[in-house]
């Protein structure tokens, strides 16, 4: 449907406004805010109940480009740890980690917790060796190029390690999962 647009309208002003409708949009879209991700360090630790399940076998073949198993792992008081490995090509394996001494499953989240979740995020960082930032994927994010690539996110208590075949498929993953798991 067409709009009237008067003529006192500046083709400046429009753009501008247009800009601005589309950066509303898009922040809503992508789930982006101005808090600083104090939303969900604000919630309390909710470990799933079977972390290996958040993954189909067809939401890793479609990442992936070829069929994958269900996934399969195991689950400690500190972290849960899954598998899916195909008849040919790269596994992929993803983690969630969390100190249960500080980050304790059905409790608010305080600084204790997400100091304990920022130190464990940076060691690794640091002993990765040559890693590349991944913008835009929960508050930090890196992946460790090395076959198989492995992505490390933190945001708030949760920390995934993603490993798939390529940096984009780790991240794709990791995506997904975060997604859930923040839910």
């Amino acid at each position: 449907m067409p709009v009237a647009v008067s003529r006192s309208d500046s083709p400046v002003k429009r753009c501008v406004e247009l800009c601005v409708a589309m950066a509303v949009v898009l922040s809503a879209a992508c789930g982006c805010s101005h808090d600083g991700g104090s939303a969900s360090k604000a919630a309390g630790v909710h470990v799933p109940a079977n972390f290996c399940s958040l993954l189909s076998a067809s939401d890793i073949s479609r990442v992936m480009g070829s069929a994958y198993p269900e996934a399969q792992g195991s689950q400690s008081p500190s972290e849960a740890q899954c598998t899916s490995i195909p008849t040919a090509g790269n596994d992929v394996s993803y983690k969630l980690y969390w100190n249960n001494e500080y980050c304790i499953d059905g409790k608010a989240v305080d600084q204790q917790c997400l100091d304990s979740q920022s130190k464990g995020f940076a060691v690794n960082k640091q002993s990765a060796g040559e890693v590349q930032n991944v913008p835009g994927l929960g508050d930090r994010a890196f992946c460790f190029v090395a076959p198989p690539a492995t992505v490390d996110v933190l945001k708030g208590w949760i920390y995934l390690i993603v490993g798939a075949g390529s940096c984009v498929q780790a991240e794709t993953l990791a995506g997904m999962l975060l997604a859930k798991v923040s839910a």
